[in-house]
């Protein structure tokens, strides 16, 4: 995945990538990451994984559109 198209979805107004789903979150980010099952590992804040190196963001699947 490219750095840029993580840019763009966050410039979109998206949050989050729920395994594979970006999602939009209403209200407190912080609150909404509490409320998620602690185990589960599929949830990535966007603003996050902009920051990985360029090999990290390779490893990283497209969200199903």
């Amino acid at each position: 995945m490219k750095r840029e198209q993580i840019q763009q979805w966050i410039n979109e107004g998206y949050h989050v990538l729920e395994n594979g789903r970006l999602i939009r979150v209403e209200g407190d980010l912080w609150y909404y990451l509490d409320t998620i099952d602690e185990e589960d590992t599929g949830v990535l804040v966007l603003e996050d994984i902009v920051k990985w190196n360029d090999d990290e963001l390779l490893q990283l699947k497209k969200p199903n559109g």
